[in-house]
């Protein structure tokens, strides 16, 4: 599939995108630093606030 955007679109697009991908990695980096956890609920603890306020996701995506 291909998406047709607008050039403002496409900005808000990568700037979301970008911001996930940073979020996923700095999560992953957490997980790691913490021995490994993979259980969701004691990772969502750590890392649920500094996605809201350092990475500007919204809470659905914070999740």
């Amino acid at each position: 599939m291909k998406l047709l955007v607008s050039p403002a679109q496409k900005h808000a697009l990568d700037t979301t995108l970008i911001a996930n991908r940073r979020a996923l990695n700095f999560t992953s980096k957490v997980a790691f630093q913490n021995g490994g956890i993979s259980a969701f609920k004691t990772l969502q603890q750590l890392v649920y606030r500094p996605l809201r306020n350092d990475f500007g996701l919204k809470s659905q995506m914070a999740c």
